[in-house]
């Protein structure tokens, strides 16, 4: 299994580490593959929750203003193989 993570930002002299993502539920969790938005507002990730017996997944989007992360695929049924690497389109 792997160890919960979640996702950080830092300046690029490594100064002001931000913590973007937190795990909180219990078992072994990963958030990977995070994205920022073209505006820099928000970022988006992948979140895989595990279980001995199974993986799901989630897309989820945070603003770097603060709040809470907001999942943008709730209905994906357990084992969807949801994509791992997240890309914004425009219109």
């Amino acid at each position: 299994m792997v160890p919960n993570t979640g996702i950080w930002s830092v300046k690029p002299d490594g100064t002001d580490p931000r913590q973007i993502s937190t795990v909180t539920r219990g078992g072994y969790q990963r958030d990977n593959y995070p994205c920022w938005s073209p505006d820099s507002k928000y970022v988006v990730y992948n979140h895989r929750a595990y279980t001995p017996t199974s993986v799901s997944q989630d897309i989820y989007r945070v603003s770097l203003a603060g709040g809470a992360a907001v999942n943008l695929t709730p209905d994906l049924p357990d084992e969807d193989p949801a994509p791992g690497v997240v890309f914004w389109a425009t219109p």
